[in-house]
């Protein structure tokens, strides 16, 4: 029936078990000396090891974000900028039920002491901890001092309250910060 069509310059074979298979007919196909099951078998073959390439190029992009020059991919529609670490301003004020963390930022690169805007801060929620990064702006200059930079006070507000989680600095976990000083321990809550 629909399944003894030819193709010039292709492999008909393959090409009639597909339309057998796409028209859900593989019980009618009747070709004279071609083996269906033999077909039928290195064109599942094939569909397997492409549905495998398939995946593995897809696990790929299970990063949220194009990878920037520090290591990190970003989550989507977050700012990125150059590599800030923070400190907890007073680690006294926080509880279990603490909402709202006021910390201080400090830029991790050479820029004339100055640390610059800060962005939002990106915030993620695990079961035992929660981590903070906070970038900040990349910096204008042609060149810079390496004095230190100053602390930006920033306030960051959570979507769930602490309770018993760890507080952990992003910024240390990006390739350019985690050997520094700043970035001994990431570990910014209990201390």
């Amino acid at each position: 029936m629909g399944c003894r069509v030819r193709h010039p310059g292709r492999n008909s074979e393959c090409l009639r078990l597909h339309s057998c298979i796409n028209t859900r007919m593989i019980g009618r196909c009747q070709a004279g000396s071609v083996d269906h099951e033999g077909m039928k078998q290195k064109c599942t073959a094939a569909h397997v090891v492409a549905a495998i390439a398939v995946a593995i190029l897809l696990a790929g992009c299970q990063q949220t974000g194009p990878e920037n020059g520090n290591g990190i991919g970003e989550p989507d529609g977050v700012q990125s900028g150059e590599t800030a670490t923070w400190r907890i301003s007073n680690p006294t004020d926080l509880g279990r039920d603490s909402t709202s963390i006021e910390v201080v930022v400090t830029r991790l690169s050479c820029s004339s002491g100055i640390t610059g805007e800060t962005l939002a801060p990106v915030v993620t929620y695990k079961s035992e901890q929660i981590t903070i990064r906070i970038d900040v702006a990349p910096f204008g200059g042609d060149a810079a001092d390496c004095q230190g930079n100053d602390a930006v006070p920033v306030i960051v507000q959570l979507d769930q309250p602490l309770g018993e989680r760890t507080l952990i600095d992003g910024g240390c976990l990006r390739i350019d910060a985690a050997d520094t000083a700043a970035c001994e321990s990431d570990l910014r809550w209990p201390g």
